[in-house]
């Protein structure tokens, strides 16, 4: 007896979703073939799901100006250095690092999930969302930044160096990590702080709150004056 033959019918949207799946690879690797870093094609691992990119590697682009918004996911670590790129208007998922270092981002990419460390030095970036959470280390240092939120966790480094930044949030957090304020315009450190390393040095601070915790060293100008710097650790640079 003949086996009978099985029809798959699929409906007019998974035709579609189908045929726009094609299109976006089509597009997608036109891009990587652009501005794909020092990596061949076939090294991104990459999924497309109803029209979205999801990628599993670490990606590294050159001379982006605009993302593709069917972006969406980046396993592993994300790098734009020296890219472009002004602004993400979509949102993306980063789940390693985020490296943006000396691109022409002139907004914080606040509708960016991040998980690891967030580097952008040297960008454009003049300030940053309220309440925002890092989980990695977070490199603000050289940037146009002159404003910070009342609120800030960080899992990791904190460096505003080189900045024209004057105060620190109030409720700064940082978690296992040190503090570089070096070359900025802070007077004071807010209270209840607590860091493994803390550089304060070419600053106008002059003296330290009470309750401060610095777990190792104190970095310092050897112009400074600080009258309780002798109840800490402390280094000249």
């Amino acid at each position: 007896m003949k086996a009978k033959k099985v029809y798959e019918f699929r409906t007019s949207g998974e035709i579609v979703k189908m045929g726009n799946d094609v299109l976006i690879k089509k597009q997608w690797e036109q891009f990587l073939n652009k501005h794909l870093y020092r990596s061949d094609i076939d090294n991104i691992k990459y999924e497309i799901k109803n029209g979205k990119v999801y990628v599993y590697s670490d990606l590294e682009l050159v001379n982006v100006e605009n993302l593709p918004d069917y972006l969406i996911y980046i396993k592993d670590d994300f790098i734009l250095e020296e890219c472009p790129i002004t602004e993400i208007k979509h949102k993306l998922k980063i789940e390693g690092n985020a490296i943006f270092s000396y691109s022409n981002l002139i907004e914080y990419p606040e509708i960016i999930d991040f998980g690891g460390d967030v580097i952008l030095n040297g960008t454009q970036i003049p300030s940053i969302p309220d309440d925002l959470e890092i989980y990695g280390n977070f490199d603000l240092s050289g940037t146009q930044i002159i404003y910070m939120p009342n609120s800030l966790y960080v899992e990791g480094d904190l460096n505003l160096s080189d900045t024209e930044i004057k105060y620190l949030p109030q409720n700064l957090k940082i978690i296992n990590g040190s503090l570089d304020i070096s070359r900025t315009n802070i007077e004071e450190l807010p209270r209840g702080l607590e860091v493994y390393n803390l550089d304060i040095s070419f600053t106008n601070i002059t003296e330290l709150p009470d309750n401060l915790i610095v777990k190792e060293t104190i970095y310092i100008s050897s112009d400074m004056d600080i009258e309780n710097i002798n109840d800490y650790n402390y280094e000249f640079i």
